[in-house]
């Protein structure tokens, strides 16, 4: 069972992922139990990547950053009272493990996820009837509570400098839009799936048609998981990388306040990219590429 863990010279304060939520029986019933979680599923979990502010309960402030070091692994650093986010921070992952979301502290599990849903997960500690859970209110807002009944203690978590990749300039909204891109781009050169959960929404439809030896195009799609086992390959092996001297540009079409363009090529072609905001990042939605064009 974790608790705040909290040191009078540190104030160091556990994070509200980690904060028991004694629910009392079974949480709202539309909610199924979590079997088997996929990839898609864990990456749906961006939105706490970024630094936050928290507060609640006897911690008026503290501050956390989550960063998703690859596809399967999410890294909680907590800086207590440290606003610069630079001192040494004490850490915990959230990591995807045969089909199971886990929270490890020093190595050991503390708790898995019961229950998943878009904006909500509940976690179980092993003891009957406890466990907590965090819930996004938006891009900017997470909570975590401590304690059932009529009146929790409420872990209220806000993002620092605003909204992730924010832009306050048309020139700060196409800088942002071509580093999704090329985040899209270079995750596949490169076999870096951190890239591809950062720059991509894992509902992306992409599909392309590649040019056959005897003529003509082959239609083919690209799921999801396919992008990971993609760069997988090319991470361990080499296979699918780039031949010497292989293209990598990037154009940024139109940006608008919520949706932007983009083309890219690269060896395989040319892709156009659909992208849209989302919690204040830019993120490919859609993908359609040819071969290269003669």
């Amino acid at each position: 069972m974790f608790a705040l863990s909290f040191s009078p010279a540190r104030q160091i304060l556990v994070a509200p992922l980690l904060l028991v939520l004694l629910l009392p029986g079974r949480p709202e019933a539309q909610v199924t139990s979590a079997t088997t979680i996929t990839r898609a599923q864990f990456a749906a979990l961006r939105w706490l990547e970024g630094r936050w502010l928290g507060s609640g309960g006897n911690y008026p402030r503290f501050f956390e950053e989550y960063v998703f070091v690859n596809d399967t692994t999410i890294e909680q650093r907590e800086f207590g009272m440290d606003s610069t986010f630079t001192s040494a921070p004490n850490a915990a992952r959230i990591v995807l493990s045969q089909g199971r979301i886990l929270s490890l502290r020093r190595g050991a599990q503390s708790a898995s996820v019961a229950r998943i849903a878009t904006d909500t997960v509940w976690f179980e500690t092993g003891r009957s009837g406890s466990g907590y859970r965090w819930h996004r209110v938006d891009g900017n807002e997470w909570v975590a509570t401590l304690g059932g009944g009529s009146a929790p203690t409420v872990y209220r978590m806000r993002r620092v400098g605003g909204w992730v990749g924010g832009a306050s300039s048309m020139a700060d909204a196409r800088a942002s839009v071509e580093r999704a891109a090329l985040d899209y781009l270079e995750a596949f050169y490169e076999g870096d799936s951190t890239k591809h959960i950062r720059s991509i929404d894992p509902a992306v439809h992409k599909m392309g048609y590649s040019r056959r030896r005897e003529g003509g195009f082959a239609m083919s799609r690209m799921s999801w998981e396919e992008f990971h086992a993609f760069t997988r390959t090319v991470r361990t092996s080499g296979r699918g990388g780039p031949p010497p001297g292989a293209p990598k540009r990037v154009e940024v079409l139109d940006v608008l306040d919520q949706i932007a363009v983009a083309k890219v090529t690269a060896w395989w072609g040319v892709d156009y990219l659909t992208m849209a905001r989302q919690d204040g990042r830019w993120r490919v939605v859609q993908v359609l590429w040819q071969s290269p064009p003669r």
